[in-house]
């Protein structure tokens, strides 16, 4: 799929997006204020019912008092009247009263007087069995005569709730003592208990209330919630209910108030929040619509049309060499920024080919041997040269094995030291093969490689040079060769000359003890010393002459020192080195050098008690320091202490020693204070020195 159509389809996509996003927005946030609207507006209800019956009760508690507070109520009680209730208590007296039943009970409970009255159809009634139980329990009896003041509120029979109001009977007066009790009530279905405003009627319902029934969502009527707890619930998209429980004139939840009423209210928002979405979608559709068309006719027409020219000066077809954009947006700048490109791939294009030019002419021309291999060690590239040094054309090698033009007997040796470099993560170093030129001969190579990876770090092979040494080879072995005559020579002539001095001294001994005359004596030890002199520095020129003889290597330091003062044991003070697992890259003689600091310290410290080897590191070297608490090398000596012909005993040891460590760039001064000891720094260039724990 192009671009043009996944940003088409992904802006479809957007559109659909914010098409559902915001049709459920109202569902979900404008719906349910309706909903908590209605929720309103049900509890409103419950609670104007709730006042109806508390008004009700109210109407019933005002007329109570008047019949029980009453001389003749009080007179038949005693039984001083007993046409009382035929006279009246009528039907007139329970369509005034609005009264469903009447009773009149002694003070004992006992009644004397029960009958009803059915208000809907005006006929008389008997009263409900289950009251005339009620009061028999004598509850409502005692409570209404330990107060004097009578009872309001429900009571919850079989047929239905009721409302009842008690009194005592007592004199017009109020006086007493009581005689008994007036009950007057009304079922509660006789009461009108909800007026509106607006005239309509919800379905009210009251009826026992059953806590067994209730569920634990439904908290509102769980026991002793209490009336103002009041539970709104919807029935189906049609109704709604509300739901109260009203307690008795004993304070128990008994009965439960529901009104069902129309979702009057939540139809509306229904029918609101579908014109709003539907009017949503439209400006939503019309609007992506615009813009799809906008986009693919503004923007990816115009990418068709730059694509076109890229197609056209990629294959160079036509005369289109760059891309053809007008105006200032954002695509014409994009477009310029290509022409640009592509002026400046040209120009590096032919900045390419002229370079590749040069140091294809500069290989060729080169008289090492250029080479490329891949990871498993076969050629990839060779220069020409090749056929100069080895006798081979590039053709004839490339494909092939490096180990292939190694000699049979060092190719095992080539190939572990080929994958020890494939295995090595370190910096490249020269390495010496040995190669069979075509015609048969040794070709001696010096091989400077370094490694070629892949963007993710993995070895892709090696590019490098190889360097014919040998000539420089077979140079380095008549070297050898003519060292090795010079020291036969040198060794011969020095024992030669030390056997003569011998033979010199012994016979100066014969004549020291022969002659008494002081003046020979003293040209005799003159002599003696003269011999010994010659015999120092022929000793001298054997140490000298091994200088360099050896290739350098690395050295422990610790261990070194520890040989060098072996050969000076015992020794009158101290030697402690603070040095653990220094190498350096010195000339086999570095004992020596140690040897003749130790033994310089000796010979000339005269009061020392301590030697002591430390090292301090820097970012570009490492200094090996010495340090004695003897008398000191005086200012005017520091440097000459050094020179070859200044020496205050034997001499030339220190000579000697910066002739050594020189071999390999190291460098030794001294710097000590005089009359406090001497200190002696050896200077380690960066790459000659290393410790132990970095050696892996």
């Amino acid at each position: 799929m192009d671009l043009r159509r996944k940003v088409l389809f992904g802006f479809f996509i957007i559109i659909i997006a914010t098409m559902v996003v915001l049709a459920s927005l109202p569902v979900l946030v404008i719906l349910g204020n309706y909903q908590t609207l209605e929720s309103t507006y049900v509890r409103t209800d419950v609670s104007l019912v709730l006042k109806n019956l508390e008004g009700e009760i109210r109407s019933l508690e005002a007329n109570a008092p008047d019949w029980g507070a009453w001389d003749d109520t009080y007179a038949f009680a005693r039984g001083e009247k007993p046409d009382f209730a035929e006279v009246n208590l009528v039907a007139a007296t329970f369509e005034t009263l609005r009264a469903g039943f009447i009773i009149i009970t002694d003070e004992e409970g006992t009644i004397l007087y029960a009958d009803g009255y059915d208000l809907v159809n005006g006929t008389a009634e008997p009263v409900s069995p289950a009251l005339v139980a009620e009061l028999g329990t004598g509850e409502i009896l005692s409570r209404t005569l330990g107060g004097m003041t009578g009872v309001s509120g429900f009571l919850s029979l079989p047929e239905g709730p009721v409302i009842v109001s008690s009194y005592p009977v007592l004199k017009s007066d109020y006086s007493g003592p009581a005689e008994g009790m007036v009950i007057i009530g009304r079922s509660v279905a006789d009461t009108d208990i909800l007026r509106t405003n607006d005239g309509t009627v919800p379905a009210v319902s009251v009826g026992p209330f059953d806590p067994s029934t209730v569920r634990p969502s439904d908290p509102a009527l769980l026991p002793g919630s209490g009336k103002e707890a009041i539970l709104v619930r919807p029935i189906n998209d049609e109704l709604v209910e509300g739901q109260t429980v009203i307690r008795d004139i004993y304070g128990n939840d008994a009965i439960l108030l529901t009104i069902v009423t129309p979702r009057s209210i939540y139809q509306q928002g229904k029918e609101t929040i579908l014109t709003f979405i539907l009017l949503q979608l439209a400006i939503i559709l019309v609007v992506g619509i615009l813009g799809i068309i906008a986009l693919d006719g503004g923007v990816f027409a115009r990418m068709n049309a730059i694509n076109a020219d890229i197609a056209a000066i990629t294959s160079k077809t036509g005369d289109v060499t760059r891309i053809r954009a007008g105006g200032s947006d954002e695509l014409s700048r994009l477009a310029g920024a290509m022409n640009a490109l592509l002026d400046q791939i040209e120009k590096n294009q032919a900045d390419l080919l002229e370079s590749e030019e040069k140091f294809r002419s500069i290989v060729e021309s080169s008289p090492n041997l250029i080479w490329e291999l891949d990871a498993e060690g076969k050629f990839l590239y060779l220069s020409p040269t090749i056929t100069s040094i080895l006798g081979y054309t590039p053709e004839e090698t490339i494909g092939r094995y490096i180990t292939d033009l190694v000699p049979e007997e060092e190719r095992d040796a080539s190939i572990r030291k080929l994958a020890q470099l494939i295995a090595s993560d370190n910096e490249m170093i020269s390495l010496e093969v040995p190669a069979r030129h075509r015609d048969g001969r040794i070709v001696f190579l010096d091989i400077r490689p370094a490694r070629l990876t892949a963007p993710a770090g993995s070895l892709k092979g090696f590019r490098g040079v190889a360097i014919d040494i040998t000539e420089r080879k077979h140079a380095e072995r008549a070297l050898r060769q003519l060292i090795k005559k010079l020291t036969i020579l040198s060794s011969i002539t020095r024992h030669d000359i030390l056997n003569q001095l011998s033979i010199l001294r012994g016979y100066l001994f014969q004549v020291k003890k022969n002659v008494t005359d002081e003046k020979l004596l003293t040209y005799i030890a003159k002599e003696e010393s003269a011999a010994g002199a010659i015999e120092h520095q022929i000793s001298f020129t054997r140490d000298y002459e091994n200088i360099g003889v050896h290739s350098p290597q690395w050295q422990d330091v610790a261990k070194t020192v520890e040989l060098a003062i072996r050969h000076l044991l015992p020794l009158p003070f101290t030697v402690t080195v603070h040095i653990d697992g220094l190498f350096i890259y010195a000339d086999p003689l570095l004992e020596k050098v140690f040897y003749n600091l130790v033994e310089n310290t000796l010979r000339h410290g005269e009061k020392v008690t301590r030697i002591t080897f430390s090292c301090q590191e820097s970012e570009e070297s490492l200094l090996i320091v010495y340090e004695d608490d003897g008398n000191g090398i005086p200012p005017a000596d520091k440097e000459n202490i050094f020179n070859r012909k200044y020496y205050r005993h034997t001499g030339l040891g220190l000579f000697l020693s910066r002739e050594i460590l020189g071999m390999t760039g190291i460098g030794i001064h001294e710097s000590g204070e005089e009359g406090k000891g001497a200190r002696f720094g050896i200077s380690v260039p960066k790459g000659a020195f290393r410790f132990s724990d970095k050696l892996e």
